[in-house]
């Protein structure tokens, strides 16, 4: 059975010695671990960087009751709500 006594004052004499760079320790020592589980063992190796860049081949004009929606496409279907 278990004795909740005895782990009520575990829990007390533990918490009595808690400072706050212990608790923050702690808490990081459980993120990093948490953070090798979704990553895995390893290294991680520096890739670069490559840039790329894109021209619109059309503009969309998003207008008010008195200026209506002007797409510059005669098929509306491609436009998703």
């Amino acid at each position: 059975m278990i004795d909740l006594k005895k782990i009520e004052e575990r829990i007390d004499r533990t918490l009595a010695h808690e400072t706050k760079e212990s608790l923050a320790g702690w808490l990081m020592s459980k993120r990093h671990k948490s953070l090798n589980q979704l990553l895995g063992d390893g290294t991680f190796e520096s890739m670069e960087y490559q840039s790329s860049s894109f021209e619109a081949s059309h503009s969309v004009v998003v207008g008010t009751d008195e200026a209506p929606l002007d797409s510059g496409v005669k098929d509306t279907f491609l436009f998703a709500a």
